[in-house]
């Protein structure tokens, strides 16, 4: 049985459809902006990019992957649990293989 060119074509196109700034599977890296924040999580394989999901008594939380919940209220942000301390404007939080650090925004 062969497999017609259109059929792979139309199966590309669709697994890349997937894949986009935010999300590449191929990479492992997710993002998403929580507030004025942006989360990129590395090493992580996702197929479908989760939903940033607020949370009842404010802020919101991000867990693309077992190990890497990132959870944003006021200016703190959380990451697996551990306080990584007040966020400025426009910082990135950047979690790597569960292991996160702040990136200032850059002039």
């Amino acid at each position: 049985m062969t497999l017609r060119p259109w059929l792979h074509g139309l199966g590309c196109c669709l697994l890349l459809a997937g894949c986009g700034e935010s999300n590449n599977p191929f990479t492992g890296q997710v993002s998403a902006d929580m507030g004025k924040h942006h989360v990129i999580v590395e090493g992580c394989t996702v197929w479908g990019l989760p939903k940033v999901e607020d949370l009842p008594g404010g802020g919101q939380r991000f867990a693309p992957c077992k190990n890497s919940v990132v959870v944003i209220q006021g200016e703190r942000v959380m990451v697996n649990g551990n306080d990584l301390g007040s966020l400025q404007y426009q910082d990135t939080v950047v979690v790597r293989d569960g292991q996160a650090h702040i990136q200032p925004l850059r002039d």
